[in-house]
């Protein structure tokens, strides 16, 4: 049982070398998403992988377009195993407007995962939704 555990052990210090680090002076990723909602359906969701445990939470940036949709619901998810520091996921709802849920239009949320002390985030998700 102890080799199994130091075995483990040795892995886990391994892999955790080979993870990436942040700088929180810079945006590492920029990623654009395409998010493609039916016209008759009124709500919608997002999930993002998140580990609060890290002091990292996804926030909503200040320019998103308040007018088409609006947010219903914002949840953290825990992991379903049980490894300390795992990441879950945050799960974002959002509901289209009466007016938009009638025409085809595009928008643009913008979210940004960062320690809300900091000023600068580590990634930005950028989907541009489609109903």
């Amino acid at each position: 049982m102890r080799i199994v555990s130091k075995f483990i052990f040795l892995i886990f210090i391994l892999l955790s070398s080979l993870s990436p680090s942040y700088s929180a002076s810079s945006v590492d990723i920029e990623k654009r998403v395409v998010l493609h909602v039916p016209r008759d359906q009124l709500q919608f969701s997002i999930q993002l992988v998140s580990n609060p445990t890290t002091g990292h939470v996804w926030q909503l940036c200040k320019d998103n377009d308040k007018k088409s949709v609006v947010l219903v619901s914002h949840t953290y998810h825990a992991p379903t195993h049980s490894l300390i520091g795992a990441s879950g996921f945050e799960r974002w709802v959002f509901k289209k407007t009466l007016a938009e849920s009638l025409s085809p239009k595009k928008i643009t949320l913008c979210f940004v995962y960062m320690r809300p002390w900091e000023s600068q985030p580590v990634k930005k998700i950028l989907f541009d939704v489609m109903f």
